[in-house]
């Protein structure tokens, strides 16, 4: 089987992941261990941070370094934390020292942690070039960046659909339950990586690279079990198939797993404030650039993959005339196999999207993912990979921008009162093709 998009695609999201995890060290920590600082000083010495840095040894500890208000003499102060990564308690202080003070007994760490850390809510950091702007223009670009994360994993999902719309004529409802299936195989892969004393950016390279492969398998079995042996016929027989699919995969995961959801760690949420108005910031997390970079650099991949690459030739030989494609010596079922492949991987990695975002995952969870992301792939055009993904923009921004300005128990009734809307309007889509102009005479 040929893999080229697939590998590519691959390629890209390893340089993303790479890219942007950078070192380890933990904001989320580090903004624990300095709120500490006016807890073990007095209240007069104002001890201003001068460097952050994270310990090789013992891991998960953090050093705060600092001066006192009016003095040049620089002192440490040291936190160790409970684990690192996904580790679950990643963020429960084990132990403080500080050059000044020395190591707090346990009493004196309890205290702290109960009375002094239980109120305390981390800061964001500040860009130094913050700009003021107007308050309703700030809580706009908000709601735009508080959709980018969704619009990934609906971009994602969209872009399989109008792969399989296109060479088949048919919709896979059960992309939804792939891209779920694909958030529990990155689950697993934390688990069985973080467990084994990995580097956080090495667990979520395997989880994705996992969640990409399982997907891309699961692809290829359902077009071989399913769509392959309907391909000739001419009822709704595939369709009702994919329900029975959308059906049976969450009821087997939920006897599987358990019908509780299941959590990992909120990684890279440091925040970065990028404008500013009064007491309104707009920020964006380290997790939502790189989650968002992933899923830009796939499809991408994806994208020019179709136009340069000999699979992209046979996907739209397959795609305009399937006959005439075999005609040609092109092997129609191999293409559709391999589209297949391509389309569920990309769910599966929607799914670790999802998961590595959000923070946790349901046997349940797929049913409504799998829905908007068809309604965002029909509204932008199911014969058209870019309409697709631009369907999923608007939807994204639809649903989060309903959510911040109206009633949000409406939020569903919106999104697929659209759907409605758009099949009336414009039934093949933003970007499908405009239906012929009719004469008076036909």
């Amino acid at each position: 089987m040929t893999v080229g998009p697939v590998a590519l695609a691959a390629f890209v999201a390893i340089a993303a992941l790479l890219g942007g995890c950078g070192p380890r060290f933990d904001s989320q920590q580090a903004d624990l261990c300095e709120a500490v600082l006016p807890a073990i000083e007095d209240s007069g010495a104002l001890p201003q941070v001068v460097a952050r840095a994270s310990l090789e040894r013992p891991a998960g500890s953090i050093e705060i370094r600092y001066r006192l208000a009016g003095g040049d003499q620089l002192f440490w102060l040291r936190c160790r934390f409970e684990g690192t990564g996904f580790d679950r308690d990643r963020l429960v202080l084990a132990a403080v020292e500080s050059e000044r003070h020395g190591a707090l007994d346990d009493i004196s760490l309890h205290f702290l942690k109960r009375f002094w850390l239980g109120a305390f809510r981390g800061g964001d950091a500040v860009a130094s070039d913050s700009m003021d702007i107007g308050a309703q223009l700030a809580y706009a670009a908000q709601q735009l960046i508080n959709a980018s994360s969704l619009a990934a994993v609906y971009a994602l999902l969209a872009l399989a659909y109008a792969l399989i719309h296109q060479v088949i004529g048919r919709f896979n409802l059960a992309f939804g339950e792939f891209a779920m299936m694909g958030a529990f195989t990155a689950f697993v892969a934390i688990t069985l990586a973080n467990g084994a004393g990995l580097v956080l950016p090495v667990v979520l390279l395997l989880s994705a690279v996992a969640a990409g492969l399982f997907g891309g398998h699961v692809g290829i079995a359902v077009n071989a079990t399913v769509f392959a042996p309907l391909a000739r016929s001419r009822s709704q027989a595939p369709l009702i198939a994919t329900i029975g699919l959308a059906i049976a995969i969450p009821e087997a995961v939920r006897i599987v797993t358990g019908a509780d959801e299941h959590w990992v760690q909120s990684v890279y949420g440091d925040s970065l404030r990028i404008a500013s108005l009064g007491s309104f910031d707009v920020t964006v997390t380290a997790r939502q650039l790189l989650l968002v970079g992933v899923a830009i650099g796939l499809i991408a991949a994806v994208l020019l993959g179709l136009r340069g690459s000999a699979f992209g030739r046979a996907h739209r030989a397959v795609s305009d005339d399937p006959g005439m494609a075999a005609l040609c010596g092109i092997d129609t079922a191999a293409t559709i196999r391999q589209s297949f492949a391509l389309a569920s991987a990309l769910a599966g990695i929607a799914g670790f999207i999802h998961l590595v975002h959000y923070g946790g995952i349901g046997f349940a969870s797929g049913t409504m993912l799998g829905f908007k992301a068809l309604v965002a792939a029909i509204v932008g055009g199911l014969g058209s990979p870019a309409g697709a993904i631009a369907g999923a923009l608007f939807v994204a921004l639809l649903e989060t921008g309903w959510a911040a300005y109206f009633d949000i128990a409406y939020r569903e009734v919106a999104v697929f009162a659209l759907l409605a809307l758009a099949l009336v309007i414009r039934p093949d889509g933003l970007l499908g093709p405009r239906p012929p102009v009719v004469g008076p005479n036909g």
